[in-house]
């Protein structure tokens, strides 16, 4: 049931405003009133797509493929990859596909392409085996590059394999951003969260959404069990304390699960314009907590507090 009241609450917000009249034709006895927890979430979706809607493009899809490389998920995935490219401005994607047995070739491949070769990503963010898939997002090429991972096994496109491809496009935006000019410098928690957050935007046609979203922000217990019970400054304390442990946002889910509820409270709170602004002059050098109060005119603690408020909020709506 919560499924359909948030696809409707989509379909409804998408539609354009009805004339006075035919409003009172509606017999609203049918519908099931959304809580203001979903109309703040989709709002949040459709407030940023209306920001993108300026940068639409016909993007160009440049595709490798492993020579032994033959699975039937790739269209799709490459549709998806079209239209999260075309929302997000991407005018130029390169995309690899390869499989389990051809990790030599992809060494190979992305060294001719780019002039070095990454395989840290396969080691600690993948298991490479028939079952599997995964992505990585490249950001030293000129335009993005996505190198994907799918075992031979994979027959058919989950959404959640659909929604990858707008998660390593929205790397790709921040890339031309300006926020990927060493993603060591920018806390990887950001550039994750954010890839989680802006792709789940571009990813709203689907009525999966909230399942994808659910199932990522639920693994929060994991990395803090306790989190129920704490108070608000236990929660910044403890979140400042991991916030810079890169493996702990990549292994632990740091980033993409909390990382993402603090970005979408900064969406919901703050103008789409003014939230990277204030990221972009993170990037740039400035402290998170000096950007945080030049944009936004609270301290880093306090907008980890109230963030707080929202990410409790956002675990009490999962069944």
């Amino acid at each position: 049931m919560k499924k359909i009241i948030f696809a409707l609450l989509i379909s409804f917000l998408a539609t354009p405003a009805y004339a006075s009249d035919e409003v009172e034709d509606i017999n609203f006895d049918y519908f099931i009133v959304p809580t203001e927890y979903q109309i703040k979430l989709v709002g949040m979706y459709m407030r940023i797509q209306d920001h993108f809607h300026k940068y639409e493009v016909d993007p160009k899809l440049n595709i490798h493929y492993g020579p032994s490389f033959d699975s039937p998920v790739v269209q799709s995935i490459n549709e998806n990859y079209k239209h999260s490219s075309s929302f997000f401005g991407i005018k130029n994607t390169t995309l690899v596909y390869f499989n389990e047995k051809e990790t030599n070739w992809y060494e190979s491949r992305m060294s001719s392409l780019e002039g070095w070769y990454n395989d840290a990503w396969l080691k600690n963010n993948c298991v490479v085996n028939t079952k599997s898939t995964c992505g990585f997002a490249s950001a030293r090429a000129p335009h993005p590059h996505y190198y994907h991972m799918i075992g031979s096994d994979n027959k058919s496109a989950s959404n959640w394999m659909k929604w990858i491809a707008h998660h390593e496009t929205v790397h790709g935006f921040q890339k031309e951003l300006g926020l990927m000019k060493d993603n060591l410098k920018m806390n990887c928690w950001i550039l994750e969260g954010q890839a989680n957050a802006l792709s789940l935007a571009s990813f709203i046609e689907n009525n999966e959404i909230e399942e994808i979203r659910d199932g990522q922000i639920k693994n929060t217990l994991n990395i803090i069990p306790d989190l129920f019970k704490m108070s608000n400054s236990d929660f910044v304390r403890t979140f400042k304390n991991i916030e810079n442990d890169r493996m702990s946002c990549l292994q632990k889910g740091v980033g993409y699960y909390i990382g993402m509820m603090i970005i979408e409270y900064m969406y919901i709170k703050y103008d789409v314009q003014v939230v990277h602004e204030m990221l972009l002059s993170i990037a740039n050098g400035n402290s998170f907590d000096g950007a945080s109060r030049a944009y936004f005119k609270v301290s880093q603690d306090d907008l980890y507090s109230n963030a707080f408020n929202y990410i409790v909020e956002s675990l009490k709506q999962i069944p």
